[in-house]
This record gives C-alpha cells, sequence and structure tokens, in this order.
C-alpha cells in the first residue's frame, strides 16, 4: 500500500478508531522498527542540534531542536497508546 493511501485512510478515520488501530499495531514486533525510526532520527537531530558550528544559525538550531520535540510528543502518544490499557485514561503528569 501506497503512503499517500494510508493517509488518506487515516484522515477518514475518528479519533476512537485511530487510537485502537494504533493499539493494536503497536503490539506487532515489527513496530519496533517504526520507534527505531523515530529514535534514530530523534538522536541525529541533537547531534545536529548539538554541533558548535549551529550556535552561529540560530533560525536552523530552533527548526533542528522543533524537530526534536516533534518526535519527543509523537514518541509520547505512542508510549501512553502502548503503555495505557484500552478504556483506561492515563493518569495525570506531574
Amino acid at each position: 500500500m501506497k503512503y499517500s493511501e494510508l493517509l488518506e485512510m487515516g484522515r477518514r478515520m475518528s479519533a476512537e478508531e485511530r487510537q485502537a488501530n494504533l493499539r493494536s499495531l503497536l503490539t506487532d514486533p515489527r513496530c519496533a522498527a517504526v520507534v527505531s525510526l523515530i529514535e534514530d532520527d530523534k538522536t541525529q537531530f541533537v547531534s545536529q542540534g548539538s554541533a558548535q558550528k549551529m550556535a552561529a544559525h540560530p533560525g536552523s538550531l530552533a527548526h533542528c531542536m522543533g524537530s526534536v520535540h516533534a518526535l519527543e510528543v509523537l514518541e509520547g502518544q505512542l508510549r501512553q497508546i502502548a503503555d495505557v490499557p484500552a478504556g483506561r485514561e492515563a493518569p495525570p503528569e506531574e
């Protein structure tokens, strides 16, 4: 299936359907490849943003760190779906 087809299917899903499908997907060991991709990209952006030459380019640094933040948000959402039993809400973060 092409990415554009997946995107269209995803746009038609309700939030509840998306949650259920992600919960199911996250039980598949092959999903570890997606988790690994997210982690690798996050590590790469952190390394890039930590480079001394970035100090002279605040706009590029902000973009890079924004990418890290976006991946951390995605990672947190996936972690919550995977770790919280179906039908229960996650406890509030302190």
